[in-house]
């Protein structure tokens, strides 16, 4: 017994070495003393050495099981070893003998937040709080709940964030992180006025971070608070004048007040964004920013983004003068034949067609930035796209109508696209305030369930998905119907540069393109916007809408 009393003397002394050969000694006539396996362990791993450690605390466990603080001192070793599921499993076995050790709800905790297991993290802190609330149990409490807020919001679980967010936010008020996270949860959500909070109160302990300023700048356009965005922007460029999120969010807001010449240019960072990063095409052509001389070149126009951006923009070809200049356009397949339609003097390409060799470049989305395009001036014609009269013709007697009027209706986008919950009307609802006396034709191509469903019992509406194989086709349905009802798709774009009589439903939190309060778009002298007041729901304006077809009864 004295040999394992000198060991202890040894090792208390931090005499390490020495004490790990009297452990040694000793262990060799005494190889099922527990206390001595234990204290041996302890000196290994004070050591470094936590191999042999984990050897030790296994054998003194192998002969006493209950006891809490081998599973403890086992677990610490595991985890200095990075053998993180043995180390939790340990200190959970410790746990279940002595269920209130701080420490090993700590150490629990701490582990589970590496493994990404914040559900059972949040459990060991909380139990760690109610035992002893110092400042190390709080942050841990307050970092589970967190990061299990960020990982709800990343699968769209909000709510469930913002109750773990405003619980760490009360262990930890002057966390700018956890108010920046609860102000991002509730813009994920759709909860300005709470975002806006939770942003102001980020920006009151943190005034340099640039994604902050970002996202107040976006919570305030959202909210109309436009010059609050504005300032917002700047804030952010500020901090970083090169930040091209800052100038793209800013771009997007001066475009939709209408200030085109410097939100088109500011326009230009989306390509160094990371929304865009992606989609970015490189070519060795130079990208043509509108300084270059054309004559005698020849210039790709491509399509960067969503079918009715290319029907929108593609537009601002007529403005080059083809007899001193070839151009290229290359678009999505299902709009060359209706592409083709506005007579220029150009060769269409689908996006996969190998091209022929040419000097610039330019996005579709850049000409307006590239022509420096002045509304006043460079109004788009009231009709540019046309439909083929004998495919006009074809589906003018298809369209059986008996006389009434026709109307085209497109109640949803995409469901894959990131806004589609602001464009997309309660379709149920619609449906069932639309006049009867009418024939109506759906004319999207992809219907959901849920639409399907609701017309099976409606005979005057008609479901035209099957047959629109491209946008010719579409087109030719479009000047087909007396109007045209839709949400903000391609559809609506190509009903405008159809010159169809079109009613555009918009949510108040509509693109820029649409502009803010008018009730004429810009773009197409046919369009009549029917906008969602602020705050108000579909409902309030489908009474807009069916008068206007009652008028035409």
């Amino acid at each position: 017994m004295s040999l394992l009393i000198d060991a202890a003397t040894k090792h208390q002394a931090g005499e390490l070495a020495e004490a790990a050969k009297l452990y040694n000694e000793y262990i060799e006539k005494n190889a099922e003393s527990v206390e001595a396996l234990s204290l041996f362990g302890l000196c290994m791993q004070g050591m470094g050495n936590h191999r042999h450690a984990e050897t030790l605390f296994s054998k003194a466990l192998s002969a006493d099981n209950t006891r809490y603080e081998l599973y403890q001192n086992r677990g610490t070793t595991r985890l200095q070893m990075g053998k993180l599921v043995e180390a939790l499993s340990d200190f959970e076995s410790g746990l279940s003998i002595s269920p209130n050790d701080i420490d090993g709800l700590k150490n629990a905790g701490a582990i589970c937040i590496k493994l990404n297991k914040f559900d059972r993290a949040v459990l060991f802190f909380k139990r760690a709080f109610k035992l002893h609330s110092d400042e190390n149990v709080i942050a841990g409490l307050a970092y589970c709940l967190s990061m299990r807020a960020l990982q709800a919001i990343k699968e769209k679980k909000f709510s469930s964030a913002i109750r773990d967010l405003n619980e760490a936010y009360k262990l930890c008020p002057d966390s700018w992180e956890i108010a920046y996270n609860l102000g991002n949860a509730h813009l994920k959500s759709g909860n300005y006025l709470l975002a806006r909070r939770g942003y102001e109160d980020a920006r009151k302990l943190n005034r340099h971070s640039l994604d902050l300023h970002c996202n107040l700048g976006i919570t305030y356009e959202r909210l109309g608070f436009f010059s609050d965005s504005l300032k917002s922007y700047d804030s952010a460029l500020q901090i970083d004048s090169e930040n091209h999120e800052a100038k793209y969010n800013k771009s997007l807001l001066l475009l939709k007040l209408g200030q085109y010449q410097e939100g088109f240019e500011l326009y230009e960072h989306r390509w160094r964004t990371k929304e865009f990063a992606t989609i970015k095409r490189r070519f060795r052509a130079t990208l043509w920013r509108g300084e270059s001389n054309l004559s005698g070149k020849t210039i790709l126009c491509h399509a960067e983004q969503g079918l009715g951006d290319t029907i929108q923009f593609i537009w601002f070809c007529s403005m080059f003068d083809t007899s001193k200049t070839r151009v290229l356009i290359q678009c999505q397949s299902s709009l060359i034949e209706i592409a083709k339609s506005m007579g220029l003097n150009a060769e269409f390409f689908s996006m996969d067609e190998e091209l022929p060799s040419f000097d610039f470049h330019c996005p579709l989305m850049s000409l307006p930035f590239a022509f420096q395009y002045q509304p006043d001036k460079n109004k788009p014609r009231a009709k540019y796209l046309f439909s083929p009269k004998k495919k006009t013709a074809q589906w003018d007697s298809y369209l059986v109508s008996e006389g009434k009027p026709r109307i085209g209706l497109v109640l949803e986008g995409k469901a894959s696209h990131t806004h589609n919950h602001f464009r997309s009307v309660n379709a149920a609802d619609l449906i069932n305030m639309l006049p009867k006396d009418v024939d109506y034709f759906l004319l999207q191509k992809e219907l959901s369930l849920q639409t399907k469903e609701l017309i099976k019992n409606r005979s005057d509406i008609k479901d035209l998905s099957g047959k629109l194989i491209d946008f010719s086709d579409t087109a030719a349905a479009c000047v087909n119907m007396d109007l045209i009802i839709t949400v903000d798709t391609a559809v609506a774009h190509l009903a405008g540069a159809l010159g169809c009589p079109t009613n555009v439903l918009l949510h108040y939190q509509s693109d820029w393109r649409w502009g803010l309060e008018t009730k004429m778009s810009h773009w197409y002298s046919q369009m009549n916007l029917i906008r969602l007041k602020r705050n108000g729901q579909w409902p309030d304006i489908y009474e807009e809408i069916t008068a206007s077809i009652e008028s035409m009864l």
